[in-house]
């Protein structure tokens, strides 16, 4: 339960760090970091990378919405088949999820490998 805390506050705050100057893909090397420092089962590294990805990514993209009062995101949505903000939003979150999921699987994975210890399912 420790490592759940730890690895969601490392990406949510290596995330956080990352945002001013560094790609949007640096979530994916944070989380795998994390991933490799903080070891869980692997269904749990994904399912605490995902909620600190999604939540991360969310935020930013609700902070960015609502400086413009929605007019980007009202734009960007009609290029997508009408979609309306709130689910631009949310869309965008869930790619940060999948993103940091699968970067937090990949690094505790690598950690198993490496390290030789056999990995939790």
């Amino acid at each position: 339960m420790k490592n759940a805390l730890y690895i969601t506050l490392f990406i949510l705050i290596g995330g956080s760090l990352g945002h001013f100057g560094l790609p949007w893909w640096s979530l994916v090397a944070v989380a795998a970091l994390a991933g490799w420092l903080f070891p869980l089962s692997t269904p749990k590294t994904f399912a605490t990378a995902f909620a600190a990805g999604s939540l991360l990514w969310y935020g930013y993209a609700f902070l960015a919405d609502t400086a413009n009062l929605g007019l980007l995101s009202t734009k960007v949505g009609v290029l997508f088949q009408g979609l309306q903000s709130w689910q631009l939003l949310m869309v965008t979150g869930f790619m940060g999820g999948l993103l940091a999921g699968n970067g937090a699987m990949t690094g505790r994975l690598a950690r198993a490998l490496f390290v030789g210890e056999k990995p939790k399912v």
